[in-house]
């Protein structure tokens, strides 16, 4: 091995560094090799029939590039053979070209490299070939559950875009040509379905519960449909004779706030309790009892576990758009003529747990958001907002941030938070 690698890199002191790296790969399927199996026998069953036909396949590849001038004048090579965990066998090869061939231009590089299927018109063959043995896929939203999807997204970032020519030197990779050879037809919104899913909901209906093509709606939109306002009346009900008396003060000032239009009514409140005080069971009772007269509310919560908490809930980031990289002036990124956006007008309550994690300058995102839509100046475009949490446990999360940081960075620092009315919960409840 050590003696290879010091040839190999005799070969770059002498001619060059390669200028080609092609992988030659073995394929059980070659006629040579399923021609020479007996009974039952696999090709998995047959590694010595396998290395003989990929070596002599190999060799064929050699001459080709050598002999025959595929790639034109090739002053040096060297290859490697590699098994994979005992897998099949294939070869990585370096090519050193002259000084007449080397690639320099983009019609060099189309000259040698395709991303484009073949013409099956004029060579049916390598079109057969390519399409059957070299196409990646098919996965993104077609098949999320390929090998290659992480994290909800292709890690060799296919689908590849379009391109018209080859641009040579992208960070250091050629984008090769992409023509779009066959008319696309993109498919428009569907504005009929979208309304026919507008109006069922407000008789607690959805084109699913009545088996009509669905639409691809925000998940927050289309759970607005799944409540059953006779359910939700009954768990209101129910809750609501559990309450105790701290917690019933608590949703009868909030369900005023709600419902009653008065200017001198505040529409920015804060619960504070700490763990064990039924804050969450009060918040369960709060959802029901809105749903349960069929009006909207919006649960989030600051993380994704915070929100399974609360029935229907989202992260905040999710619903708001609230932008990654927040400062003082920082604007959320939902547009106006949404499904979204209009969920948010419609809401009678937005219910946000978890609230002392959250950096303010999201809050301030939101306000000017919620201004934004309602054409409202009053804090929160004048809708009802509950914050809940406990400062006494997990502050906003600063990077690398001092503890002065950390609390510079809570909404408590903020004029924003002397305009919030400040409810509690301190007698200690079992939830049933």
């Amino acid at each position: 091995m050590q003696q290879n690698y010091q040839d190999a890199m005799a070969m770059v002191r002498k001619f060059g560094k390669p200028d080609l790296f092609l992988t030659f790969t073995c394929n059980p399927s070659w006629s040579e090799i399923l021609n020479s199996m007996k009974g039952v026998q696999r090709p998995e069953d047959r590694p010595d029939i396998i290395v003989r036909v990929f070596n002599m396949k190999l060799k064929e590849v050699l001459e080709d590039i050598c002999k025959h001038g595929i790639f034109e004048a090739v002053l040096a090579y060297i290859y490697v053979i590699e098994f994979q965990k005992r897998g099949l066998p294939h070869a990585h090869i370096l090519l050193t070209l002259d000084s007449e061939s080397k690639i320099r231009t983009k019609d060099d590089i189309d000259k040698f490299e395709s991303a484009e299927l073949p013409d099956p018109c004029t060579d049916l063959r390598l079109f057969q070939i390519v399409t059957k043995c070299i196409v990646h896929g098919p996965c993104g939203t077609i098949n999320i559950n390929s090998k290659c999807m992480r994290d909800a997204q292709c890690c060799k970032s296919f689908p590849k875009q379009f391109k018209d020519g080859t641009e040579e030197n992208v960070n250091g990779y050629p984008i090769y040509r992409r023509r779009a050879t066959e008319p696309v037809q993109q498919t428009g919104p569907h504005y009929a379905l979208a309304d026919i899913e507008e109006l069922l909901t407000s008789y607690n209906l959805s084109l699913q519960k009545l088996h009509i093509p669905t639409i691809d709606l925000p998940a927050s939109v289309l759970e607005r449909a799944n409540f059953d306002i006779v359910e939700e009346q009954a768990k209101a009900n129910s809750y609501t004779m559990q309450l105790n008396s701290e917690q019933r003060n608590v949703v009868e000032i909030l369900l005023s706030a709600v419902y009653n239009n008065a200017a001198d009514t505040p529409k920015c409140y804060f619960l504070d309790g700490p763990a064990g005080t039924g804050k969450t069971f009060v918040y369960s009772t709060l959802l029901h009892t809105i749903r349960g007269r069929g009006d909207d509310v919006i649960p989030v919560a600051s993380t994704g576990i915070a929100a399974t908490l609360l029935i229907g809930g989202r992260t905040a980031h999710s619903v708001f758009k609230i932008p990654i990289d927040l400062n003082a002036t920082s604007t959320c990124n939902l547009n106006p003529n949404t499904k979204e956006a209009d969920m948010l007008l419609k809401t009678k309550l937005i219910v946000w747990n978890e609230a002392p994690m959250t950096h303010a300058h999201a809050f301030l995102a939101v306000d000017r958001l919620l201004q934004d839509l309602t054409k409202c100046k009053e804090l929160f475009g004048g809708k009802v907002i509950l914050l809940r949490g406990d400062f006494r446990q997990v502050l906003p999360v600063i990077l690398r941030g001092s503890r002065t940081l950390t609390v510079a960075s809570s909404l408590k620092k903020y004029a924003l938070w002397l305009k919030f009315y400040k409810l509690y919960l301190t007698k200690k409840y079992a939830c049933p």
